[in-house]
């Protein structure tokens, strides 16, 4: 896993904190296996006894990794399943969702054509 970086201290208050690889590549030991995600992204399966392995949300989304088991396809269709039959009910048709299953950069494509697939559970 990568490490953590030291960054130089704002210099005022609106400012954030620089890291030193701005404007730099990533070093080699923080770069991941794009393809080996995807992969997994499709073949690996959540245990629903591991409650870490569960969908659960944070602040933008679902959190995950499909490195992990905790963001993978499956995850995606149980969202989309959830939503689906939230916006059965008449009351909740106008409410809008944003960004399910774009939390993972590297796996929004996939994700996304599982979303697109129809809407219901496979």
């Amino acid at each position: 896993m990568p490490h953590t970086l030291e960054t130089q201290p704002a210099t005022t208050a609106w400012e954030a904190p620089l890291s030193p690889l701005a404007g730099k590549p990533a070093p080699r030991e923080m770069l991941i296996d794009v393809a080996r995600m995807e992969k997994e992204y499709f073949e690996q399966k959540p245990d629903v006894g591991d409650i870490n392995q569960l969908v659960s949300f944070g602040t933008s989304g679902h959190r995950g990794s499909p490195l992990h088991g905790t963001f993978n396809e499956a995850h995606i269709l149980a969202i989309t399943q959830a939503i689906c039959e939230y916006r059965r009910v008449p009351s909740h048709r106008r409410a809008s969702l944003h960004g399910e299953g774009y939390a993972c950069r590297v796996c929004a494509r996939p994700a996304h054509c599982a979303r697109s697939a129809g809407g219901e559970w496979r």
